[in-house]
């Protein structure tokens, strides 16, 4: 009997303790987006969801699938700095073809100050077997050793000496994890319309407030031709100024995180301004100059097509030798088809 009683405490000691590590490991907070991507073709998408936890570990999960729904990456990447062995930060990465087949899979680990502490990819035939791999580790001697798959014989086996022993860079992986935790995707077909306010250089700073609409029009590639066109009016010293803007350039591609995203722009065109001084001697004429605009787009998703959208630009105006140092605020809403 008191053997049982010991098995029993020892099952209900072992269940418990699983229970604490289930509700110590959940998230404490979650974030999770869809986004289209066209790494293999147009209708793709690619799911991203971000993972806070209580401990101060961060887990983001990266879902890449075709036109078709089919699984086609799947990457997870963990920030643990408390982890016991050392492991900062891991990455795991799978690819697989139209059919759901694995192709290639690799995972890795950094510790504290960056540098990698691990490497393990292998690739695989199509039918589920796997026909390479590469496993990079450090000895007692913290050297790196290099194993190689050897496929006719299935076993790992020492590389040539010739060949490197340190790791390489990570796998090609579609859009890469980014800065601070951050990922890069795709530019999207989209049109902004947003409130516009405007801080003008000139003598005494003054706000000119209206409307700004842009559209941009998505390619292959990571950044996409960008239209934009603003109309704002303000008075200053009893002079009224209207101003329009029409300006064409390169939108770059998206940083994604959770539901938020930065998209960086660079625009030039022209710009009018007339000045209305309410006085029947003066003529009310219009002045044209270059107008450039460099900034960010800082948007969050509120839908599967659209989002809540900042604008913040360096909108200078140049006109012979006269330079206004304007600054462009704006606020709307993003339509993405």
């Amino acid at each position: 009997m008191p053997g049982k009683l010991a098995t029993g405490l020892r099952a209900w000691t072992g269940l418990l303790a699983l229970a604490c590590v289930l509700l110590v490991a959940q998230p404490a907070f979650a974030q999770k987006t869809v986004i289209p991507d066209r790494t293999y073709g147009e209708g793709g998408s690619r799911e991203i969801e971000v993972q806070t936890y209580k401990d101060g570990s961060k887990t983001t999960f990266v879902t890449v699938k075709d036109k078709n729904g089919n699984i086609r990456e799947h990457h997870k990447h963990t920030e643990d700095p408390r982890n016991a062995f050392g492991f900062a930060t891991s990455d795991t990465h799978d690819f697989f073809d139209a059919k759901g087949n694995k192709t290639r899979e690799a995972w890795m680990s950094w510790d504290s100050d960056g540098k990698t502490n691990y490497w393990h990819e292998m690739g695989y035939d199509g039918k589920g077997s796997m026909n390479s791999g590469n496993i990079y580790k450090k000895n007692n001697q913290g050297q790196w050793e290099h194993l190689r798959w050897n496929d006719p014989l299935q076993k790992w086996e020492p590389a040539d000496p010739a060949e490197p022993k340190n790791p390489p860079k990570l796998p090609k992986s579609g859009r890469p994890f980014n800065f601070w935790g951050w990922l890069d995707a795709d530019v999207t077909s989209s049109v902004y319309l947003g409130g516009d306010f405007v801080l003008e250089h000139a003598v005494d700073r003054f706000l000119t407030m209206g409307v700004d609409a842009s559209y941009t029009h998505a390619t292959p590639s990571s950044w996409a031709p960008m239209a934009d066109f603003q109309w704002t009016r303000g008075t200053s010293e009893g002079v009224t100024y209207t101003k329009w803007q029409a300006m064409g350039g390169i939108a770059f591609g998206q940083h994604v995180r959770g539901d938020l995203y930065l998209a960086p722009h660079a625009l030039a065109g022209i710009a009018g301004v007339s000045a209305d001084y309410d006085e029947m001697s003066v003529s009310n004429a219009t002045t044209t100059a270059l107008a450039l605009a460099f900034g960010v787009d800082v948007g969050k998703r509120i839908s599967q097509t659209m989002d809540v959208q900042g604008r913040v630009d360096y909108n200078p105006t140049i006109r012979s030798d006269d330079v206004r140092h304007n600054i462009r605020f704006s606020a709307g809403l993003r339509i993405r088809f």
